[in-house]
C-alpha cells in the first residue's frame, strides 16, 4: 500500500514537474535536435570554414542516428513503466474513482493528440 501511494505521489511529482517546466519556458524543444540548425548555429557562432563544416555535418548525422536510436529502444520501457504505475494505482481506486481516472486519462490522450509534435499548454490545476 505505502509503495503505490509512493508511486502516485511520484508520478504526480513528475507530471506536475512537467507542467511547470513547461509553463517556465512556454515550450518544448524538438527532440533530438535538428542537425542541420545545429550545424547551421555553429557555422555562425563559431564562423566554422567549409572543411570544419563537412566534418561536423558527418559528426552531427551520425550523432542524431545514435540519439534515434537510443530514444526508440528506451521509449518502450519507459511507457511500459508508466502503464505499469497507472495499473497499481488503479488497482487502489474504488468504481467511482476508477471511473474518474479512466476520463481523466481519456481527456489527457485527446490532449496529446491535438497537441502532438507541437507546443504543448500546461495543465490548469485547480
Amino acid at each position: 500500500m505505502k509503495r503505490a501511494v509512493l508511486a502516485f505521489v511520484f508520478l504526480l511529482g513528475a507530471i506536475a514537474g512537467v507542467a511547470f517546466e513547461r509553463a517556465l519556458f512556454h515550450f518544448m524543444p524538438p527532440f533530438p535536435p535538428d542537425p542541420a540548425e545545429i550545424e547551421l548555429f555553429l557555422t555562425k557562432e563559431l564562423s566554422l570554414d567549409n572543411v570544419q563544416r563537412t566534418k561536423i555535418h558527418v559528426i552531427l548525422l551520425d550523432t542524431d542516428a545514435q540519439m534515434r536510436a537510443l530514444h526508440d529502444k528506451t521509449r518502450g520501457d519507459f511507457e511500459a513503466e508508466i502503464v505499469s504505475t497507472q495499473h497499481k494505482i488503479d488497482a487502489l481506486l474504488r468504481p467511482d474513482q476508477k471511473a474518474k481516472s479512466d476520463a481523466l486519462k481519456a481527456r489527457m490522450e485527446e490532449r496529446r493528440k491535438k497537441f502532438q509534435g507541437q507546443f504543448v499548454p500546461p495543465v490548469p490545476f485547480p
